[in-house]
This record gives structure tokens, sequence and C-alpha cells, in this order.
């Protein structure tokens, strides 16, 4: 078992230092580092949503969703004489 050895009854805790101004520098420009430059730099980061589901439906927040349809591969007739009446 570890001894605790008593401290002295005068004793006071050591005296907080200033940082001088190099230093101060210094801590600002690493934590400006860390937050970046706040713009999105990612598709991802540019769009504000919580989750994205399976199904296609996406929660943008707490009460507002929006869903998404992905069609298959969708393929028209290019133009020509065998178009058909219908198509523009």
């Amino acid at each position: 078992m570890l001894k605790r050895t008593a401290k002295p009854e005068n004793s006071q805790p050591a005296a907080k230092r200033k940082l001088t101004r190099a230093e101060r520098k210094q801590i600002e420009a690493i934590i400006r580092q860390a937050k970046g430059d706040g713009k999105p730099h990612t598709v991802q980061d540019s769009i504000p949503f919580r989750n994205l589901y399976p199904d296609g439906l996406c929660r943008l927040d707490d009460r507002l969703f929006s869903k998404t349809i992905a069609y298959e591969d969708v393929q028209l007739p290019s133009g020509g004489a065998g178009r058909p009446a219908g198509y523009l």
C-alpha cells in the first residue's frame, strides 16, 4: 500500500505564470487551424441533414423530412425517323 505524505501546512499552490505574447499567438494559431475556416469542404458538410435512411427518407431536423426518389436506367429513344408521335 502507498503511504501518504503530509503536506506542509503553509504550502501554497504554485503561482500561475502568464503567457508571453509569442505563446498566446502560437496557441491562437493552433486553435484557428483546428476550427478550420468555417466553410464546408465536402458535399456531406454542405448538406445539413441528420439521418439518411436506406429507403430514401432524409431527416433534415427534428420535424422536417425529405423523400428522395431514385429511378433505374431510363433510356429514351434518340431523335430520328423512328420516333413515336408522343415524344417531343
